[in-house]
């Protein structure tokens, strides 16, 4: 048994890692390519225990909580339904849905639009497919390792951008079940991507969408498919309203 631990400032609500991130983190335990199901919030700054699985499966816990598995799968691409340009999604963040609206996410180290030390990965509704979501990544410097994006920085903006783009104008809450991601290279630090999310199906509280992370000439760099879950939470006293 080994254990991981998640910085604080990776957080997606306030006091829980980021749902991506921490797949993404989880899915180098088993060789990268992975299928991570997330059953509980992921505390930060804690040590979470490793145990091996069958099949090279991995499950993660928290004292005696079990907070996620993860199991190895084989490299698999989705291709987008457009390939934005960089400027392009940059001009789709400006119409981020929730500028200026206090929410559970405000916070997100990955897509808030406001967060100083954030990774900026602010989606907003194509101009030419409105249930497409597009955002650009260019992530900080910090967010790098030897020049490389760290794997759980691309894990993260497929998460967030995957969001289902029909439950925004209803502020409902959805958190994710599960996420499956191939990454398909190291991506440089200073490169300028586009983040693609749309839906692929619906349940009757879940959602299934699918997401890539595209290059400067629209190959896909990683994709993903996710498992939205609908939660029903209160607003919080502090939150102008309740939303993702």
């Amino acid at each position: 048994m080994t254990s991981i631990r998640i910085a604080p400032h990776l957080n997606g609500l306030v006091d829980a890692a980021q749902g991506g991130i921490a797949s993404g983190m989880f899915a180098q335990l088993v060789g990268g390519s992975a299928r991570v199901r997330l059953l509980n919030p992921i505390p930060l700054d804690a040590d979470l225990a490793v145990h091996d699985g069958p099949s090279g499966m991995v499950s993660i816990a928290h004292d005696d909580t079990l907070i996620a598995k993860a199991e190895p799968i084989a490299p698999f691409r989705h291709e987008a339904p457009l390939a934005p340009s960089f400027t392009e999604a940059l001009e789709a963040s400006q119409r981020h849905p929730f500028v200026g609206v206090r929410h559970l996410f405000s916070d997100c180290v990955v897509c808030s639009p406001t967060r100083p030390d954030g990774i900026g990965v602010v989606f907003g509704n194509s101009r030419r497919l409105r249930d497409v979501l597009i955002a650009p990544l260019s992530a900080p410097p910090r967010f790098a390792v030897n020049g490389a994006l760290r794997p759980e920085i691309l894990w993260g903006a497929l998460d967030c951008t995957s969001f289902p783009s029909d439950l925004l104008p209803s502020r409902t809450v959805a958190v994710t079940g599960q996420l499956t991601a191939h990454v398909e290279r190291a991506v440089d630090a200073d490169e300028r991507l586009v983040v693609v999310g749309w839906r692929t199906g619906k349940g009757t509280r879940s959602h299934r969408t699918a997401s890539a992370v595209l290059d400067g000439a629209g190959r896909t760099v990683a994709s993903a498919e996710v498992t939205w879950v609908e939660v029903a939470m209160p607003t919080p006293r502090n939150h102008a309203r309740v939303a993702v």
